[in-house]
């Protein structure tokens, strides 16, 4: 008697898409009337060149968890989606390996807040700040002001607000009164957002 162990098959529709710097949230898993797996090979990460892998990523390696990749991140500062590749291969707790199945997790571009947008201006005077991305960078649909501080200053009525979602002249229009004997700052914390709402990095204006 020759006894046949059953294989798992990899679950269908485990591809996903992500912004930059955001987890995959994949869980691995079998298809619904295919024999449990109780752990997955990795068998080969192809990330496309210009993603910047995080540390901490799943590496190629046997017996890994049904969460292996879950939390995996790719930061993606082009134009473009890019692709990471993984291929997998699911085991059963006989020992029996699957096939080998790729699952394609996309990552969508984050925008860069333009370098360069700060600005001297009079007490009194308005900033004149337009926010931007840059040249490089995906275009932002929108700014997400996430603080404002300004010690020392008086900020003028109709001022920017902390918030999210607001225009590329959200400070355009900020006055503040310095009435000391020395310079000061207004210190604006910003994230531009794409119109895939994918976040870029916080940056100090």
């Amino acid at each position: 008697v020759l006894t046949i162990h059953a294989e798992p098959i990899l679950a269908a529709g485990l591809d996903d898409t992500k912004c930059s710097d955001e987890e995959s949230g994949i869980t691995l898993a079998t298809a619904v009337g295919s024999v449990a797996a109780t752990s997955y090979n990795i068998v080969e990460i192809d990330a496309d060149p210009d993603l910047t892998v995080r540390t901490g990523n799943a590496v190629v390696g046997l017996g890994q968890a049904a969460d292996a990749i879950e939390n995996d991140m790719f930061e993606n500062k082009t134009l473009v989606d890019h692709i990471v590749t993984y291929w997998i291969s699911p085991v059963s707790a006989d020992g029996c390996a699957g096939d080998t199945v790729d699952i394609v997790l996309t990552i969508r571009p984050e925008p860069e807040l333009s370098v360069g947008l700060n600005e001297d201006v009079c007490s009194e005077e308005e900033s004149g700040i337009t926010l931007s991305t840059t040249v490089t960078s995906i275009a932002a649909q929108s700014y997400n002001v996430f603080s404002i501080a300004s010690p020392g200053l008086t900020a003028h009525p109709g001022n920017a607000t902390v918030g999210v979602g607001q225009a590329a002249d959200a400070i355009e229009n900020d006055i503040f009164e310095n009435t000391t004997c020395g310079y000061l700052t207004a210190t604006y914390r910003i994230i531009a957002v794409s119109a895939d709402g994918c976040a870029g990095d916080t940056v100090d204006v």
